[in-house]
C-alpha cells in the first residue's frame, strides 16, 4: 500500500541558467533581467527549491504523505522546436532528468518521465526508446499542442504513438502555455487555457481517428483532463448526430476513455466525484503539479473527502507505470516501505 503522486516537476540542476550548453537551449534562455525563459517566452518560477534539489522534493512529499512521485520536466522547458537542436536538447534534458531522480539525494522514490522533441517524430520515437531502455525513464510527457503550429492530430506523430504501443509506456499530456489562450493577463492562461487545451488535445486524438489507429496507446491528462468530463456527453451527441464525423472516428469520443487517465488536480471535492462517476476511480491517479502553488498542497485529505482511496491510486500509478515503479520496476527497495522503484542510471 503506497501513495505515487503522477503529476510532479522538477529542472534538473545541470539545467540552470549558466551550466546549460548554449547551442542546446531551445528549451531555456536567460532574459535581459536574468531571468529564465521558457521555451515559449515566458518566466520560469525557478525560485521553488523542490523544483531542482531532490532533498526538498522528497521532504515535500513525506510532509503531503506521498511515497513515491513520478517527475516530468517542467513543462516551461519543453523541446518546442523543429532542428536538430531541439533533439540535443531532449537528450541531454533526459539525461540530466535521469541521473537526478536516479541518484542518492532520490533516495529511490522517484521516477522520470522523458521530454521529446515532438517537432521531430522520428526522432521523438528514437529518443522514447533510448530514454525507457537505457535510462530506465517509465514514459514520457509531451506537449497538448499545437506542435510546429499544428494539433497533435495532425502533427505527423505516427512515429511516436507506435513506440509507446511497442515499449508499452504511458504518454502523458500536459499543456505548455502554447494552446489557443496564450495572453497571460489575469492569468487566463493557467486558470482557462491549459484546462481547455487539455481537453482539445484528446478530443481531436479521438475525433480524428488516430486512437482507433493506435489502440494500445495509453494517455494521462493533466489537471483532471482539464474539461473534458463536462464536454464529453457534447462531444458523443455531435458524433452521433453528423455523419462525417463518424467517417473519422469508429466511436464516440467516450468510447475511448478505457485507455486514459486522470490526474486529481482539480481543486474541489464535487469535482473530484464528477471525475469519479465520469471516468471511474480505477482510471485516477493522485497528483499535485507540485513544486507550484497552483497544485493542490494536501493530496490525501483531499481524496479521502471526496471517498477516494488513495492507496488504490496509488496501485493504479504503479500499474501504469510499470516499468518506473511498483514490484515490476528495475528498483531499488524504499527504505521506509516495501515498495520497488526504479534506480536505472543514465547509460
Amino acid at each position: 500500500m503506497t501513495v505515487v503522486d503522477v503529476h510532479t516537476h522538477m529542472l534538473p540542476q545541470a539545467m540552470r541558467a549558466g551550466d546549460w550548453p548554449p547551442a542546446l537551449a531551445v528549451g531555456l534562455r536567460t532574459g535581459e533581467d536574468g531571468c529564465l525563459l521558457g521555451a515559449t517566452g515566458e518566466r520560469l518560477p525557478a525560485h521553488y527549491p523542490e523544483l531542482t534539489d531532490p532533498a526538498a522534493a522528497l521532504a515535500r512529499m513525506d510532509r503531503q504523505g506521498v511515497d513515491q512521485a513520478v517527475v516530468s520536466l517542467t513543462p516551461h522547458a519543453y523541446a518546442l522546436g523543429t532542428g536538430p537542436e531541439a533533439t540535443l536538447y531532449a537528450r541531454a534534458a533526459n539525461d540530466a532528468l535521469a541521473a537526478q531522480v536516479a541518484g542518492a539525494a532520490a533516495a529511490g522514490r522517484l521516477t522520470g518521465l522523458a521530454t521529446l522533441p515532438v517537432g521531430r517524430p522520428e526522432d521523438a520515437a528514437a529518443e522514447l526508446e533510448r530514454a525507457v531502455t537505457r535510462l530506465g525513464l517509465a514514459g514520457a510527457q509531451i506537449t497538448t499542442g499545437p506542435v510546429a503550429g499544428r494539433p497533435l492530430d495532425r502533427a505527423d506523430l505516427t512515429p511516436l504513438f507506435a513506440a509507446c504501443e511497442a515499449l508499452d509506456v504511458p504518454l502523458s499530456l500536459h499543456p505548455s502555455y502554447c494552446g489557443p489562450l496564450r495572453d497571460p493577463d489575469l492569468f487566463l492562461h493557467n486558470s482557462v487555457g491549459a484546462p481547455l487545451d487539455t481537453a482539445l488535445a484528446y478530443a481531436r486524438l479521438a475525433a480524428s481517428g488516430t486512437l482507433d489507429r493506435h489502440p494500445r496507446l495509453r494517455l494521462v491528462l493533466a489537471h483532471g483532463g482539464g474539461v473534458l468530463a463536462q464536454l464529453l456527453p457534447r462531444l458523443d451527441n455531435n458524433w452521433h448526430y453528423r455523419a462525417d464525423l463518424r467517417t473519422r472516428a469508429q466511436h464516440p469520443p467516450s468510447a475511448y476513455l478505457d485507455r486514459v487517465w486522470c490526474d486529481t488536480v482539480v481543486h474541489s471535492e464535487p469535482a473530484l466525484r464528477f471525475l469519479r462517476e465520469t471516468f471511474t476511480e480505477a482510471r485516477l491517479l493522485l497528483g499535485t503539479d507540485a513544486p507550484y502553488g497552483t497544485g493542490v498542497a494536501d493530496p490525501v485529505p483531499a481524496l479521502e473527502q471526496a471517498d477516494l482511496n488513495p492507496h488504490a491510486l496509488g496501485e493504479s500509478a504503479q500499474h501504469l507505470f510499470r516499468r518506473g515503479c511498483g514490484p515490476a520496476g528495475r528498483a531499488a527497495v524504499h527504505p521506509h516501505t516495501s515498495l520497488r522503484t526504479a534506480s536505472s542510471s543514465p547509460a
